[in-house]
């Protein structure tokens, strides 16, 4: 039997309604291996609602995003915060 991974994952906002989530999930992935991405989208309208999450396989890596003093995604200062 194998031990269940642990997922570390961050709420995002504040990301530009022109992200997807593979761009998201690009962004993320210079500061570690990005397990899943997800900007959230309203149903009705298909735009972005401007936030979303990022799973990280490690919490080093939530550590370095973290550690970053500003994130900045065409042009907009992300904001984040951990959710574990």
């Amino acid at each position: 039997m194998s031990a269940a991974r642990k997922i570390h994952k961050l709420f995002v906002s504040n990301i530009p309604w022109t992200i997807s989530n593979t761009e998201l999930k690009n962004f993320f992935s210079n500061y570690g291996h990005v397990y899943f991405a997800n900007v959230v989208f309203d149903k009705e309208t298909g735009l972005s609602k401007g936030y979303g999450f990022v799973s990280f396989s490690s919490s080093a890596s939530i550590d370095t995003v973290m550690n970053v003093p500003y994130l900045c995604l065409e042009g907009h200062n992300l904001l984040i915060q951990p959710t574990n």
